[in-house]
């Protein structure tokens, strides 16, 4: 397999962080880089399974090339049947298919080829990405969402009201310090205004929870994803 880069991305957007496709861009160039794609399915009827796993491997110590291994490996179950397998030389498509928006956009169905050697196991399917647009909307909204610089910022502002203990090194910071630094957060009421930020945003995320994702049915999924929010914050640790 050939080392897949994802395309340039002609439409930037404010804000946007990381790679834009699957990958970064760079070279791999050191042998204990990976980078991966993971793909697990099941068939609309339960009976048939799917995992595969292609990865990309750092160039060996002393490869005068520097050039990336791959492996992918295919696995496939029947139901009642046992799983059957590849080795980790089976070929796939090219570029390989992904759901994170590179190579192929929303709505555009893009094929997924794998196969052993042998010629068995072997797939050929025609994928879509599923989630929502909406969902990815959410993600790329979090980067300027309010609140999140919260505890850096009480951290930083910790720091700077207590200079003179924060400069110790750990060996000589002692517990009476410790109590005089929280002594003092109590004493400005650090510790109250935050845990009250954090209620008010979690209130706040809820309510956008059931506005954004009221199109999805309920499931006991969709319950453990709208307790997260309180969670966060009422947690003992």
């Amino acid at each position: 397999m050939s080392g897949f880069r994802p395309p340039f991305d002609t439409q930037p957007r404010p804000g946007r962080m990381g790679p834009t496709g699957p990958f970064p861009t760079v070279k791999m160039t050191d042998e204990v880089e990976r980078r991966w794609l993971h793909y697990a399915m099941l068939s609309r009827d339960g009976r048939h399974s799917l995992v595969a796993n292609a990865a990309w491997l750092g160039p060996p110590e002393g490869d005068p090339q520097g050039a990336a291994r791959y492996t992918t490996i295919l696995l496939l179950h029947e139901q009642g049947k046992p799983w059957i397998s590849s080795q980790f030389n089976a070929s796939i498509s090219e570029p390989p298919w992904s759901a994170f928006r590179l190579p192929q956009g929303f709505g555009e169905a893009a094929p997924l080829r794998i196969a052993s050697h042998a010629g068995e196991p072997a797939v050929d399917l025609m994928l879509n990405r599923s989630p929502r647009p909406e969902l990815y909307d959410l993600m790329r909204d979090y980067v300027t969402r309010e609140g999140k610089g919260l505890r850096p910022t009480l951290a930083v502002a910790t720091c700077v009201a207590l200079a003179e203990i924060n400069a110790l090194p750990r060996t000589a910071k002692s517990f009476a310090l410790a109590e005089e630094m929280l002594a003092a957060m109590q004493r400005f009421g650090s510790i109250e205004h935050a845990s009250n930020l954090a209620d008010r945003l979690a209130r706040q995320g809820v309510a956008r929870f059931e506005r954004d994702l009221r199109f999805l049915p309920e499931n006991p999924g969709k319950a453990v994803l709208r307790q997260v929010a309180n969670y966060v914050v009422t947690r003992a640790l």
